[in-house]
């Protein structure tokens, strides 16, 4: 059976709902299974059409290919419908209905799920000759190209804007495109037509053995579209006699209007499958000494000042990650401490960390040495080159480890199993060195892909740490320099690329990964002077203002790249605002404009009610901007009123029905709190935390008869409070009441302040009579 397969790797998405109907009378189907959504019908001759409600067609003709080894391109499975059967479904994404091809060297499987909108298709190969065969790829959903089909989404489908997932194997410095009418992307793609409404979402759920490929080339003209899931196998696989080969199994969703509906639950799809997603782990939020102004030329001494800063100043407000970068090693290979840098050895460090109630991590390259390495001299033949394709990503002196080498697989297990088990260290963080064992050019193990390998050289990682352990990366993301945005040639990536990048890949959190955009920056001087970065502007107080909201508006890890102890005052409280985060990304509402996203929505149900959080950014670091908001796209009733609060500004907006337009600065954010109008008394804000009381509040009433607004929270040590409150105009306030201490109190236009102090962790109640 073909269901039920799990993964390590996560993929991406596309979105496609109903187009009018053909014009052409349809042919009477062989065989059909109908669900709640649509229709799937099959031929006599093998091909497949599929139809919402038996009126509307969405695509016709759909096949499975093969591509052998020799061959220059794919060719058509043979399918004959009088080789089918029903198939009862039962997987992790929920019981159905699926039909089953199975003739020759087919083996072709179309599944689909009731009161869902996707369907789920896989296709193998089955050697029944008398020699081997290579595959190259298996395509398990082909429309167009040899067999005349068609693809509907509607007028003007030539426009449709398509979001990709990257389209290098590998590559950690892609951002993922939007692009108009035609894509050839990895594992998964959106499209979107804006003239019609309709969309399309598609993307491979596993990626076991074969890195997924999606085709896709919309016209206006429906039978001259073409839609294609290849399962590339790379090195091409040999399936030797009575053997069998599998495909990956391919995600298509065709009912769903909003294509942000069909990205996000494409995303939870991947995780549903594949049991992936969080696990009750603490997130690693913190700081990393290799991208602050030390970068390698860390010691004893220095990490603990940093510690100190941390301990005394951050961790109560949720930093509690710290990490050690780079520096600490001997030599790319030789994963022992700098006897002179670290005389007390990793172990002893990574106590120092505990003692501190904090977590402990620790980066080291597992899969990359250097020619001058112990292990190197000691074990060449567990050596690799990287291929041509991937030449330039690796030092001239740098060699890849070859993990289907038992022995070398061990290594990297047991050199796992040291910092995990016997050095103490809570997250392993070789960031985005894992992708370097795609690269090599050539593995000792027969019959294995670049995927198999990557599988193996993480599984090994995570036997050697153990359940205890965390094995952390950012990609598929790059490291991130303080800058705004990169230069043309620029390796590594600045604020806005960051950005864009977790927008564009938003959907996958929490369901498949916590995202981790590498370390936000305020841009010091001695930042800058350490990344070669002091010849461009420095980052603007909002422009840091901006990059550590949008961080923490991504709901993922968030770490700061500076040197701890040179952070003001003004810096540090900054980031006593960010953490906890909320375990989920805002949606980017413009993710479909083509530029980066400047309206993040971040809906909140709490103990207290009903939140909604607005980021809105100005990209452009140039130019101001005015942008408008729409409250029907940001899920919000158009017909209502919503207090409008700005957080970082400490600023009431007043009250606003359908639509606001902001005035932006260059390089800037507004973090907007927006709360249904109740006609009365109304909590506003808090200015502890960025979701301004949604998150800490564990009581909000008002009554009615008394005319007494109260609330509850969990306060903070050592820490100022000013929550607001709203006045209208038919009301006046007699008195106010805070348990933490008495509190400062002031009225300025429709806004009543409080402000005090919490001296301890305790719960705080407060109150305001009218």
């Amino acid at each position: 059976m073909m269901r039920g397969l799990r993964v390590l790797f996560c993929l991406f998405v596309l979105v496609l709902a109903m187009g009018p109907a053909l014009a052409q009378r349809e042919p009477r189907a062989f065989r059909t299974i109908n669900t709640d959504q649509y229709e799937v019908a099959v031929h006599k001759n093998g091909l497949i059409d599929i139809r919402v409600n038996r009126l509307e067609t969405i695509a016709t003709g759909l096949y499975p290919m093969v591509w052998i080894e020799g061959e220059t391109a794919p060719k058509p499975f043979p399918v004959d419908a009088r080789y089918s059967n029903r198939a009862p479904v039962n997987n992790r994404l929920g019981e159905g209905q699926g039909m089953w091809f199975k003739k020759g060297t087919l083996d072709w499987i179309v599944e689909t799920y009731p009161t869902k909108p996707f369907m789920t298709v896989q296709v193998a190969f089955e050697n029944n000759t008398k020699k081997p065969v290579t595959i190259k790829a298996l395509i398990p959903w082909a429309i167009g190209g040899e067999k005349k089909g068609s693809l509907n989404l509607g007028l003007g489908s030539s426009q449709s804007i398509i979001l990709e997932n990257g389209r290098q194997l590998g590559l950690t410095g892609e951002v993922p495109q939007v692009v108009a009418g035609k894509t050839k992307c990895l594992s998964n793609c959106t499209a979107f037509n804006p003239n019609s409404g309709l969309s399309l979402t598609a993307g491979f759920l596993t990626m076991r053995h074969a890195y997924g490929q999606v085709v896709i080339e919309l016209d206006d003209d429906p039978a001259r579209a073409v839609m294609r899931a290849d399962c590339i196998f790379d090195p091409p696989i040999e399936v030797p006699p009575g053997k069998r080969l599998e495909s990956e199994i391919f995600y298509v969703a065709l009912t769903e209007r909003n294509p942000f509906d069909g990205l996000e639950h494409f995303g939870e799809a991947v995780g549903v499958f594949n049991d992936a997603g969080p696990q009750g782990f603490r997130l690693p939020h913190g700081w990393d000494s290799w991208n602050t102004a030390l970068k390698s030329d860390i010691n004893e001494s220095n990490i603990l000042a940093a510690l100190d800063v941390f301990d005394r100043d951050l961790k109560r407000y949720g930093w509690t990650h710290f990490a050690i970068g780079g520096g600490w090693q001997q030599a790319t290979g030789t994963w022992e401490p700098d006897p002179v840098k670290f005389p007390h050895g990793m172990k002893w460090l990574a106590d120092q960390i505990h003692s501190r109630k904090m977590t402990a991590g620790l980066w080291l390259d597992p899969f990359t040495v250097h020619l001058n390495s112990a292990v190197a001299r000691e074990h060449p033949d567990w050596l690799r080159k990287p291929a041509e394709t991937y030449r330039a990503l690796l030092d001239q002196d740098e060699r890849i480890i070859d993990v289907t080498i038992p022995e070398a697989y061990a290594w990297v297990r047991e050199l796992a199993m040291r910092v995990g088990n016997d050095w103490g260290y809570d997250t392993l963080q070789p960031g985005d060195y894992a992708c370097r064992l795609l690269y090599a050019d050539q593995y000792a193990a027969a019959g294995v892909t670049r995927v198999d390998v990557f599988r193996m050289g993480v599984q090994a990682l995570r036997e050697g740490l153990g359940g205890e352990s965390l094995v952390t990366s950012f990609s598929p993301a790059q490291v991130t320099a303080p800058v705004w945005t990169r230069e043309t040639g620029q390796k590594t990536w600045g604020c806005v690329e960051a950005m864009t990048n977790a927008a564009r890949r938003y959907y996958f959190a929490p369901h498949c990964w916590i995202a981790d955009t590498d370390c936000s920056y305020f841009g010091l001087d001695s930042t800058r002077g350490r990344w070669s970065m002091l010849q461009r502007s420095p980052l603007s107080a909002e422009q840091a203002q901006a990059w550590l909201t949008a961080a923490a508006m991504t709901g993922g890890v968030i770490k700061i790249g500076d040197w701890l102890p040179d952070l003001d005052a003004g810096q540090r409280a900054m980031l006593t605002r960010l953490l906890p985060t909320v375990g989920r990304s805002a949606r980017p509402i413009d993710l479909f404009d083509g530029k980066t996203p400047a309206i993040w929505s971040l809906p909140i149900q709490c103990a207290i009610g009903s939140w909604h959080i607005i980021a809105v950014f100005n990209w452009n670091d140039m130019a101001s901007a005015k942008i408008p908001l729409d409250f029907t796209s940001l899920g919000l009733n158009a017909s209502r009123y919503y207090t409008v609060y700005d957080f970082w500004r400490d600023k009431f907006y007043g009250l606003a029905k359908g639509k606001l337009a902001l005035d932006m600065p260059p390089g800037s954010v507004r973090l907007l709190g927006m709360r249904t109008y109740e006609g009365r008394p109304m909590f506003l804000a808090t200015d502890r935390h960025f979701t301004q009381g949604a998150t800490d509040f564990t009581n909000l009433a008002w009554n009615a008869q008394t005319r007494q607004l109260s609330g509850a929270f969990n306060g903070i040590a050592d820490t100022d409070y000013n929550l607001r409150v709203l006045v209208p105009d038919e009301y006046a306030v007699k008195s106010s009441y805070c348990s933490a201490e008495v509190p400062k109190t002031e009225q300025e236009g429709k806004v009543y302040k409080l402000n005090f102090h919490c001296a301890n962790d305790a719960l705080v109640n407060w109150s305001v009579q009218f």
